[in-house]
């Protein structure tokens, strides 16, 4: 199945018509975040026509990677713009026009948050802008093995020191920032009813203090959390990990726990499509918080486009370390803009 969808980008270069494309993507500080501009400019050729990058407020937090980005870029493609991830107005009028002289459109979320993925893609969708989705693994991914070793080993050793011993590594590892806010963009606040309650679905995520600030920031009367489980037999441990690190809010009733692959979008789509036969939810506001996979962010996009009553909310570090996050990378994937579009009609 894997094989299928998504596919690797190989198999675009195979069926893709010797159409000339542009390339948006972002200039984040992850290494993955080349990888695409750089297989795409050098295989290309010709067909690589033009480059908009995004740019973060903290540029300086992003280099040296955010100038390899732009070095690459200019390289590779004849044309080029640097916009601001914050101006998506610009961003659209520039696909508008590449869309309107017959480019095709990829958008790399590679070093995107996951907030920007949801909001560049309801802007592109909004404007009928035909886009596929670009993604990169990474090679190693934070926290590490040695950090589930000894969290592991803290469990086995005394169940209730889990939490102590997770952020006393966390301050010593600095994985991401100790603190997260909540971000509620209006276009995504949904139909909520009064007189309701709310059930929250939530992706868990390897820095607990991010679902923790959502579950400060509302009442929920029910949760379904969902822990994403690699695809990757490298990786399969994580899975463990996240639940080790979130095990308390696993075990909090009431609390429904769910596992989802980290890659098939569609897969999400489908299966959160599943849970609203739920006898609950189906008489709840639900509230949708994307906090895995970039796939998985993906699939949660599609889902809530079939359903724009949900409520979605997004946490976000109040700073980043990248020193502690993903180095070098893997395979890319691409999915078609005719599969996503299939997934929400």
């Amino acid at each position: 199945m894997m094989e299928v969808y998504p596919y690797k980008i190989e198999t675009w270069f195979a069926i893709n018509n010797d159409r000339p494309f542009t390339l948006l993507l972002s200039a984040g500080f992850e290494d993955r975040g080349k990888a695409a501009v750089l297989c795409f400019g050098s295989k290309a050729g010709q067909l690589a026509s033009h480059a908009i990058i995004l740019d973060y407020q903290d540029l300086e937090a992003n280099e040296p990677n955010r100038s390899e980005i732009i070095n690459i870029a200019q390289k590779h493609f004849p044309t080029m713009e640097i916009l601001t991830s914050t101006d998506l107005e610009k961003v659209i009028a520039s696909c508008v026009k590449r869309q309107q002289i017959g480019e095709t459109i990829l958008v790399d979320i590679s070093s995107m948050s996951r907030v920007l993925i949801f909001k560049l893609f309801n802007a592109l969708m909004a404007a009928d802008i035909h886009f596929n989705i670009v993604y990169t693994e990474a090679e190693h991914y934070y926290p590490d093995k040695q950090f589930y070793d000894k969290l592991k080993s803290a469990y086995n050793m005394d169940k209730m020191g889990l939490l102590d011993k997770y952020h006393e590594l966390e301050e010593t590892e600095v994985i991401y920032s100790y603190d997260s806010y909540v971000e509620f963009p209006k276009e995504f606040k949904g139909r909520p009813e009064p007189g309701r309650s709310s059930v929250l679905i939530a992706f868990l995520t390897y820095k607990r203090s991010r679902l923790q600030a959502i579950l400060r920031a509302f009442e929920f009367s029910n949760r379904i959390l969902i822990v994403p489980e690699p695809v990757r037999q490298d990786l399969s441990w994580r899975k463990e990990l996240v639940e080790l690190i979130n095990f308390d809010l696993i075990m909090n009733r009431p609390a429904e726990k769910k596992t989802l692959l980290t890659l098939d979008p569609f897969l999400v789509c489908k299966e959160l499509e599943s849970y609203l036969d739920n006898a609950v939810l189906s008489k709840s506001n639900i509230y949708l918080a994307p906090l895995g996979s970039k796939m998985q962010t993906v699939g949660s996009f599609l889902f809530w486009k079939r359903h724009p009553e949900i409520s979605v909310t997004f946490s976000q570090p109040k700073r980043y370390f990248k020193e502690k996050f993903s180095e070098k990378w893997r395979d890319t994937f691409l999915i078609m803009y005719d599969r996503l579009r299939e997934a929400i009609e």
